[in-house]
């Protein structure tokens, strides 16, 4: 039997091709199926409804083969074990699937068709999340969600170990590779009604939200966890409000979006940006796999912080230095999570909220304005380094037509200073290793010739000169004793060369006062040089301190 061949969709807009899964009768039968074409409807009329499989690809090296309209085509084992799920007795089902219905080996045809998924999903009469065959108890654990969301008390009241049982249950279900896959953000965001499938038992999307929520269901222990599983359990539970619509545009930026979800699974690192597109609420760039994923990434930088910033991109890693100038707002001084996708953080000045981001906001993290950018920053000095946290933040009392841009000029028109900052975006932070930027031994290949950027030994003098300056800024806009605490602990940590320690201790001695100083240039020193070896330069720092 022949490989199935993909024919070129029609030339009319918004067409897409549609799975027909034919019925048997016998489920060890082989799964029989046909593509057609179906043009998506546009407002004021009704087509054929259809449903929308939201998966995990899985393992490709065991694939399963369909027949299509007589021919094969490969799928992975995953998909193949949903398809036997989901086909019915007599009837035959319309479905979209992603693997099938868009031509894997077109680019072309996949940066179109991709852009078309809000909606596709958004108009599906229902979106079928498969989760896998049962196993682990997983019957069990949506079970005991299902009776959460019921309020429904057991017959039997569950014994501690029973309750262990059904705890560790949810847990092996919740680390289902569905949960991490970048792709099912925008497929639950823009769906009306969800139903979960695993294996043979089924709950209704809302139900398993709710069910999760009501158990109140302990991951403080597992935080890679927490924050997967809230994020998409936040949006599958505003599904059945969502009004039925053509588009499913979101109310977050891009940037926002990147902040939250770029560690997530993908397969290509493309799809990091562009499974958000369709969730954002600009829509800056047009998918495009021909492209090397570090051009991806550089205009993702440029769009988030202007063409200003110069950029740089460590080669066959997901890391950028990004040169740019701008102003220091303040310090986070208190973070408050919430029951949506937002973090509360209060700086000196005001109140912000971040997306929930795949680095934590921390106390003492900075917030500053970038040269051209939409929205704040909150980046965190960390051993020489300023490391990027969240790339847009919002104050909570923002007005709707806020300009940034004129905030900077008012800015600058108050003479506020504005530093030269070098700053690094390393998107290797993942979820099961959040938080600090790990310390580069070597920063650039030697090879490298971005144009624009300056040598390593002069850019990274220039670097650590401008620290000094924005750790003045930051004391000058904070309470002195947490700022100067939180940064004395930076100063003790990193890997500063001994006399821009000193530089920064000096300014912080001046804005904080100078007997608790004396103390601290001895801890710094302590470890690193004897005070008799210390050159002129870093004597007379230490006068300063004295």
């Amino acid at each position: 039997m022949s490989q199935y061949k993909y024919s070129l969709l029609t030339p009319r807009p918004e067409t897409i091709r549609m799975l027909r899964l034919l019925p048997s009768e016998d489920n060890t039968a082989q799964i029989q199926c046909q593509l057609v074409n179906y043009t998506l409807p546009t407002p004021g009329t009704e087509d054929y409804p259809y449903e929308a499989l939201s998966y995990v690809w899985g393992s490709e090296n065991t694939p399963q083969y369909i027949i299509i309209d007589g021919q094969t085509l490969s799928v992975t084992e995953n998909l193949y074990t949903a398809l036997l799920y989901l086909r019915e007795r007599q009837l035959e089902r319309l479905l979209w699937i992603d693997a099938i219905c868009i031509n894997q080996g077109d680019e072309d045809e996949k940066a179109q068709q991709i852009q078309f998924m809000p909606m596709i999903y958004g108009q599906a009469s229902q979106v079928i999340v498969w989760l896998g065959e049962t196993a682990d108890q997983s019957d069990k654990a949506l079970e005991t969600i299902r009776l959460a969301a019921d309020d429904e008390p057991s017959e039997d009241k569950p014994t501690d170990i029973q309750q262990e049982m059904n705890h560790t249950a949810i847990v092996r279900l919740l680390e289902r590779p569905w949960f991490r896959r970048i792709w099912v953000l925008q497929e639950v965001h823009a769906a009306q009604d969800i139903l979960l499938i695993c294996g043979d038992v089924k709950i209704h999307g809302y139900t398993f939200s709710s069910g999760l929520k009501g158990l109140s269901l302990s991951l403080k222990a597992r935080p890679d966890l927490q924050s997967l599983v809230g994020s998409i359990v936040y949006l599958m539970r505003g599904a059945i409000f969502r009004p039925g619509t053509t588009s499913s545009r979101g109310t977050l930026s891009l940037g926002e979006l990147v902040d939250m979800y770029h560690a997530r699974a993908a397969t290509k690192k493309h799809d990091k940006v562009y499974a958000l597109l369709g969730m954002s609420s600009d829509s800056p760039l047009l998918p495009d796999y021909k492209l090397p994923w570090s051009t991806v990434f550089q205009q993702v930088i440029t769009y988030i912080f202007s063409e200003k910033a110069s950029i740089r991109i460590w080669p066959h890693r997901d890391l950028a230095l990004i040169q740019s100038r701008g102003h220091i707002l303040g310090q986070v001084i208190e973070v408050k999570s919430d029951e949506s996708q937002h973090d509360r953080t209060h700086s000196a000045h005001s109140e912000y909220y971040a997306t929930t981001s795949a680095k934590p906001i921390q106390k003492g993290d900075i917030v500053c304005l970038l040269e051209g950018a939409s929205k704040p920053s909150i980046i965190r000095p960390y051993k020489g380094y300023l490391s990027i946290i969240v790339t847009s933040a919002t104050p909570l009392q923002e007005e709707e037509d806020v300009r940034w841009d004129e905030i900077a000029e008012t800015l600058r028109s108050r003479h506020d200073p504005i530093r030269d900052m070098s700053l690094i975006w390393n998107w290797e932070t993942s979820h099961t290793n959040p938080g600090k930027l790990q310390e580069l031994e070597i920063p650039m290949e030697s090879n490298d010739t971005t144009p624009g950027i300056l040598g390593l030994d002069s850019e990274e003098t220039k670097r650590f000169d401008d620290l000094t300056l924005i750790v003045r800024d930051t004391l000058v806009k904070m309470d002195m004793g947490f700022a100067a605490t939180r940064l004395l602990n930076y100063l003790q940590e990193s890997k500063l060369p001994l006399s821009e320690k000193f530089d920064l201790a000096a300014a912080i001695s001046r804005a904080w006062g100078y007997s608790a100083m004396k103390e601290l240039g001895i801890d710094i020193i302590g470890e690193t040089m004897p005070v008799a070896e210390l050159d002129q330069e870093g004597t007379d720092l230490w006068d300063q301190i004295e």
